[in-house]
C-alpha cells in the first residue's frame, strides 16, 4: 500500500535517535488538509490522553483521493489545527523502508531508485540515525556534475 516512503520518523524510536519506519505523505496530507473535511471534527484526531484504538482509519481511497496533486505544505492553515490533537499514523507506516548507508555507491542508489520507483531514500548510519535523504533530484545529471565540481574545487 505504501509505495513511496518519505523520510520522516513516524514511530517512537527504538533507542534515542534511532529510526525504524516511514510513511508516505498520503496520511499526512489527507488528515491535515483534505478540502472536504476537517480531520479533528471528523474524529480522525484524538487528544494525547485518549487511546488511538478508537481513532477511525482513513481508507486507501481517502488517502489517495487527491493523488498526484497533494496540497503543498504551504497551503496548510496551521491556525486551524489544534496542536493538542494527534493523528496516529502507525497503521499507515512501512515498517521496513529501503535505506542506504552513507558509503553506498551512487550506482547502487540509482538502481534502487530506478527499480523500486522511489522518490526519497533515507541515508541511515550504523546506529540507525538518519544522516541524510536522497531524492530523485539528487540523481540528476546536472546535480551530480555540480556536486563533482564543488568537490573538486574544495579539495
Amino acid at each position: 500500500m505504501l509505495r513511496t516512503p518519505t523520510c520522516t520518523p513516524t514511530s517512537p524510536p527504538v533507542r534515542s535517535g534511532a529510526w525504524r519506519s516511514a510513511s508516505d505523505r498520503s496520511p499526512s496530507t489527507a488528515s491535515s488538509c483534505a478540502p472536504s473535511w476537517s480531520p479533528c471534527s471528523s474524529g480522525v484526531c484524538y487528544t494525547e490522553n485518549q487511546s488511538s484504538a478508537t481513532q477511525p482509519r482513513l481508507s486507501y481511497a481517502e488517502m489517495t483521493e487527491d493523488y498526484p496533486r497533494y496540497p503543498d505544505i504551504h497551503d496548510l492553515d496551521l491556525a486551524l489545527l489544534n496542536p493538542r490533537m494527534i493523528v496516529d499514523v502507525t497503521p499507515y507506516m512501512n515498517p521496513s523502508p529501503y535505506t542506504v548507508s552513507p558509503n553506498t555507491h551512487i550506482s547502487q542508489v540509482f538502481n534502487l531508485f530506478r527499480t523500486m520507483g522511489l522518490r526519497h531514500l533515507p541515508v541511515v548510519n550504523a546506529v540507525g540515525e538518519i544522516v541524510g535523504i536522497i531524492t530523485r533530484h539528487n540523481l540528476t545529471h546536472e546535480f551530480l556534475v555540480a556536486k563533482l565540481r564543488q568537490h573538486s574545487i574544495s579539495v
